[in-house]
């Protein structure tokens, strides 16, 4: 699903300090759009509606790539597990051998 960038006012709504909210995002605030006509009014609504559908798709995508990190981490985490298995066994391995390569050659037993 392509979605339009957000417009550059968009992104503004999306800056400031953590829990800060726009200056008309809070109740009794004045307005910007006061002095607007009704269908500007309308244009503004559908505008604020779009950003709505827009950040909750965003959402929707952060919470998927989230899941995926975590699986990934989880991933690694159990890669992790099976090379240090054979890093061990490579090491079982050699020990091994070089016991074997010692009996032959009467150094040891």
């Amino acid at each position: 699903c392509t979605r339009p960038p957000p417009r550059p006012k968009d992104i503004l709504l999306l800056v400031g300090s953590p829990g800060s909210l726009p200056r008309n995002h809070f109740p009794g605030a004045m307005d910007a759009g006061d002095g607007l006509t009704a269908e500007q009014l309308r244009a503004r609504i559908e505008e604020q509606r779009a950003l709505q559908a827009t950040l909750t798709a965003q959402g929707e995508d952060a919470l998927r790539e989230i899941g995926e990190a975590e699986e990934r981490q989880r991933l690694r985490r159990q890669l992790d597990v099976e090379e240090t298995r054979s890093s061990h066994l490579g090491a079982v391995l050699y020990s091994r051998q070089r016991r074997r390569r010692s009996i032959d050659r009467d150094e040891a037993g």
